[in-house]
């Protein structure tokens, strides 16, 4: 600072003349004429600094002020006696029109203000507490608790207080808004009267104006990114607020559309009526744009990823809407399908019109364009269904199906799942062909393989496969009444206690002992990985047959041998009777 002042006085003819200091009250006022005692229109203002022409010219009791530059705190007055003002100015008519006071209804009003700039705080005469830095900064304001750095920054401001403004022309045209943040050039540019906004970045909120007849309302916005929320502008009180957007452009078409979610470059670019949306990820349901004939509209759209849901665009207010996209370019292709839930990369990627889908895991339902009611859990489970009404449950389930109405659950891409289904027949299979499902209607209940149950089965009929196109090597059963013979049926109880795991019956039970049904007929057996052994009873009914009928041969036998007998027998008794008269007549002969 001293090199300048020197600089200055050797640079430039000084044509003025210091003069004494007739009163010792601490004021210094420097002009062009000269270095002099303060201005003579205040007996009782001290402590003040003032530079350039006029400046502080008119200041009565004020004290402790420092007014530099032409005409600064020009205007100066009020109060009859010392009054402590502390303001600042600096600068071509800052703080002009300052006028604090000490009494009345501005009592201890104008005062602790810093202007620095052209016109900074220009108005200004009651408000307190504010910082001007820039030219035309709060020119008209009469508020108080404001700061604004940045030409033109606030410039418009009159009652608004609370308000902060950083950057070139940032909340320009602030009327009455209070409690208001805008940093970066041009953010909040057109806000008048609405409060409580936010906005950082590059003509973030740069658009909204409402003027709502000079009465403030709430908007609560949040714009962070350059762009962020510029073309917000609310018609109506409800309208256009509680909006949250960050990133770059995020929410930049946004007009009307209230209680929006947007973080990410681009995110809910195009929306410009609707509401009650989020948008989490660069691009995500960047296009939405439906204006709905000007009218407010809830999408209840939440789009977490890069360009999830990005080309979400409804024709009408009850399409497009209730889709929740989370993951990275989810449901990007999306238009108007509506009520779909996709969690994951790429999932229900290509779905363009169909509604109420749900899928989870990477590129689930990837393929999927107007397919409806279908759900897919796991990563590109049914992958390239086009059809409705399917269900796909694991990794890669239902991978290949193009078709609808089926049931997969399933680790690999097979046709032939753990579990199938067919929702068109309501048949269901255990390790079975899909396509099987759908053309034998006759069994509701198809299995692969073999079944093993620790309770009772219990059903209407058992119909077993007896096809002899299915057999080969078929051959009679030898001795079968000698073998069933050989078998010994027991009454008998579970224990119940010692395997809880199987299930038993407390119940009395009849039936064989496995053990010594595998000495005579061991493929009548199995046994498990523990050594547990089980008795193929249906395969027993053969053996009774065969053992019956071996019995019915003997049994006929000895009924024709019996009948033989008998007929011998009644022949006998035929002689006898005839025998019996003639042994009379003898007897009596004699």
């Amino acid at each position: 600072m001293k090199k300048l002042l020197m600089f200055f006085f050797m640079s430039v003819n000084v044509w003025g003349q210091i003069n004494s200091l007739s009163i010792s009250d601490g004021s210094i006022t420097i002009t062009p004429k000269g270095l002099q005692s303060k201005f003579s229109n205040g007996a009782n203002s001290y402590l003040n600094t003032s530079i350039g022409n006029n400046a502080l010219k008119n200041n009565n009791f004020g004290t402790d002020i420092i007014a530099i530059g032409n005409n600064a705190h020009y205007t100066s007055n009020g109060g009859t006696s010392d009054y402590s003002v502390k303001n600042i100015a600096i600068g071509n008519g800052a703080l002009y029109k300052a006028q604090p006071t000490q009494s009345g209804a501005f009592a201890s009003d104008g005062r602790d203000n810093i202007a620095v700039g052209i016109n900074a705080l220009y108005i200004n005469q009651v408000g307190n507490y504010n910082i001007a830095i820039g030219n035309e900064a709060l020119t008209d304001n009469t508020a108080s608790f404001n700061t604004a750095v940045g030409n033109s920054s606030l410039t418009k401001n009159l009652t608004g207080y609370n308000n902060s403004a950083l950057g070139y022309f940032s909340m320009y045209g602030n009327l009455k808004g209070y409690s208001n943040s805008g940093f970066g050039a041009y953010s909040l540019y057109r806000n008048t009267n609405a409060n409580y906004n936010t906005a950082i970045g590059y003509s973030a909120l740069r658009t909204q104006n409402f003027a709502n007849n000079g009465i403030t309302y709430d908007s609560d916005n949040v714009a962070v990114g350059s762009n962020s929320l510029s073309q917000n502008n609310p018609t109506t009180a409800t309208n256009g607020v509680r909006n949250t957007a960050v990133g770059s452009n995020s929410m930049y078409e946004n007009i009307i559309g209230a209680n929006n979610t947007a973080i990410g470059a681009y995110a809910l670019y195009s929306n410009t009526y609707s509401s009650k949306n989020v948008g989490i990820g660069d691009n995500a349901l960047s296009t939405q744009s439906f204006t709905n004939g000007e009218s407010v509209y809830d999408g209840f759209n939440v789009a977490v990823g890069v360009n999830a849901l990005a080309t979400n665009n409804s024709t009408y207010s009850s399409n497009g809407v209730y889709n929740t996209a989370i993951g990275g370019e989810a449901m990007k292709s999306n238009t108007i399908g509506f009520q779909n839930a996709a969690v994951g990369y790429q999932v229900l990627y290509k779905n363009t019109t169909g509604n109420y889908n749900s899928a989870l895991g990477k590129n689930a339902l990837f393929d999927n364009v107007s397919g409806s009611d279908n759900v897919a859990i796991g990563d590109y489970a049914c992958n390239a269904c086009l059809g409705s009404r399917n269900v796909a449950i694991g990794n890669q389930a239902a991978q290949n199906e193009i078709g609808g109405n089926k049931l997969y659950i399933e680790n690999t891409p097979s046709s032939i799942p753990l579990i199938g289904g067919d929702f068109f027949t309501d048949v269901v299979g255990i390790n079975m062909p899909i396509t099987s499902l759908a053309s034998n209607t006759t069994w509701k209940l198809q299995v692969g393989g073999d079944i093993n149950a620790t309770g009772s089965v219990r059903a209407a009929g058992v119909v077993l496969t007896s096809d002899q196109r299915f057999k080969k090597n078929i051959q009679p059963i030898m001795s079968p009444l000698n073998a069933v013979n050989e078998l010994n049926g027991y009454s008998y109880k579970w224990r119940t206690n010692e395997y809880p795991d199987r299930n038993f019956s407390e119940k009395t039970q009849m039936g064989l002992i496995a053990q010594e049904v595998e000495k005579i007929f061991p493929e009548l057996v199995d046994t498990d990985a523990n050594g547990y052994k089980f008795v193929n009873y249906l395969q027993l009914t053969p053996l009774m047959i065969e053992a019956i009928k071996e019995l019915k041969k003997e049994n006929d036998a000895l009924k024709t041998q019996n009948q033989t007998l008998e007929t011998r027998l009644d022949k006998i008794e035929a002689m006898l009777t005839t025998i019996q008269p003639n042994t009379e007549n003898l007897n009596s002969k004699k």
